[in-house]
């Protein structure tokens, strides 16, 4: 009859498992509304364009020095090493929680020496021993926690994509820096040349008697202010590359790229974008995954105020001798369930509950600054794409300006209408508008960069080829 109890009590802890605990829906608080557009309200629909961007959207930029750098910073970059390390971490601890669920079976053999004068006899007792426990997840606490460490897990991933992400647009930004760099560098040594040549043709006019010794310090200074730019900026290019090599996982000394001075003109992206795009931001979905883990938690927080039956069994074999060791007469077993209710914790789980409920609060007002700044950021750069576009287009007026009027200004000093400081100005007005377009290229470039990683997404986009750009352009 007890063994029919016994039963009895194992299959209703079975039945009763199946009412395990659910996640909730999530909180009111935490619902935030995507917009269909992304877009200022001024701007016309009409002028949006169906793009097309891959996963591996880096190559808009259509340079395999890049993509080359791309693939190993994804390979050897010591953070991402250690976030997807932390996502093993992370699946190790499902796995575990999991297997709490399930029963557990030993074998034990124990050899004991022992003497007493009040119960058996001295000796020596050989035995073997084959214990059963196992505590059915009756209300759900296991399931919850199991929920919250899948969570944890998808968070622990999307952290790593986020990384990654990141770490992706940084490569590129500080590339197409570097690269704008030997732009700039190579203008002014291009610059150089037109300077010294003025500076030999003033000398020329000095010695003839045409102009003062003014001039040719007028023109040596020139000439010594574009050198010195030049040099700053081999500076920033050595200091950009030591970047990318860290992003790589290198030593900088090890490391070197070859200079080459061209970049593709930047493409010209849509000024409205789908909303839906956002969604599939990894730091966006992590955020999401932090709200269920919270969740789960506050569920087992809950559960822990429900008691527990754990189930426990034992057969085995005692003996003081080994041949013989194994049969009915030293055989012994045990069998038998154990209510456990808490009764008094001086506030434990109360204060764990608390904190709980303070967690998930805690995750939602993450989730909803996260989501906010995500739009921001798109809002962001979307404007700067279109508005650094028209910037662009007019500094390309001024650069032609610029260059009729030192044209001009040339010629007029050589006739002797003017002196050579209005020569000088005029130079220098051409080459700050020269590194004026290229930085504003960049930029631009930036802020593509930026927006691209900000959709982190593969969406459509049809747009011309882009055209190249080298050191000797706008000159």
């Amino acid at each position: 009859m007890k063994y029919f109890y016994y039963l009895t009590l194992l299959l209703f802890a079975i039945a009763l498992s199946g009412c395990s605990w659910r996640m909730p829906e999530r909180p009111i608080s935490m619902q935030m509304q995507v917009p269909d557009k992304f877009g200022e309200a001024t701007q016309k629909e009409e002028k949006s364009e169906s793009i097309k961007v891959g996963a591996r959207w880096w190559e808009v930029l259509a340079d395999p020095v890049l993509d080359g750098l791309q693939d190993q910073m994804a390979r050897e970059n010591p953070n991402l090493i250690a976030l997807a390390a932390s996502v093993s971490q992370a699946k190790a601890a499902v796995a575990l929680a999991q297997s709490n669920m399930w029963p557990t079976l030993n074998a034990n053999t124990s050899v004991t020496r022992s003497q007493s004068y009040l119960t058996a006899p001295s000796g020596t007792y050989i035995s073997e021993s084959f214990p059963f426990t196992w505590t059915p997840d009756i209300w759900g606490a296991m399931d919850a926690q199991i929920i919250s460490l899948r969570a944890q897990q998808k968070t622990s991933e999307e952290n790593l994509a986020m990384a990654r992400l990141t770490a992706q647009a940084t490569l590129m930004q500080t590339y197409l820096t570097l690269r704008n760099v030997e732009r700039s560098q190579a203008t002014l040594l291009a610059t150089e040349k037109s300077y010294a040549k003025a500076l030999e043709i003033t000398q020329s006019r000095y010695a003839s008697g045409v102009v003062s010794s003014s001039d040719v310090a007028q023109a040596k200074l020139q000439l010594s202010n574009a050198q010195a730019q030049r040099i700053d900026l081999g500076v920033q290019r050595a200091q950009l590359q030591h970047a990318i090599a860290a992003l790589l996982g290198k030593s900088p000394s090890s490391f070197r790229l070859e200079p080459t001075g061209k970049i593709l003109s930047p493409i010209n992206l849509p000024d409205i974008v789908p909303g839906d795009l956002i969604k599939r931001r990894p730091d966006i979905r992590a955020a999401i995954k932090s709200v269920e883990a919270a969740q789960a938690n506050l569920g087992a927080a809950k559960l822990a105020f429900f008691p527990t039956v754990s189930f426990s069994s034992s057969l085995g074999y005692r003996s003081t001798q080994l041949p013989g060791l194994v049969g009915s007469s030293n055989a012994y077993w045990s069998l038998g369930p154990t209510l456990s209710l808490p009764l008094f914790d001086g506030g434990q789980r109360r204060a764990n509950k608390s904190s709980a409920e303070a967690g998930l609060d805690q995750a939602v007002a993450n989730y909803r600054q996260v989501v906010l700044a995500a739009f921001q950021e798109v809002e962001d750069n979307l404007v700067a794409t279109a508005l650094l576009q028209e910037e662009g287009g007019v500094l390309l007026e001024a650069l032609e300006a610029a260059k009729k009027n030192l044209a001009v200004t040339q010629q007029q000093y050589l006739s002797g209408t003017v002196g050579f400081l209005n020569v000088t100005l005029a130079q220098t007005s051409q080459l700050q508008a020269e590194r004026a377009v290229m930085d504003i290229e960049n930029r631009r470039w930036l802020a593509i960069t930026q927006l691209l990683k900000n959709l982190a997404g593969e969406w459509d986009l049809s747009q011309s080829q882009p055209r190249v750009l080298n050191s000797s352009e706008n000159q």
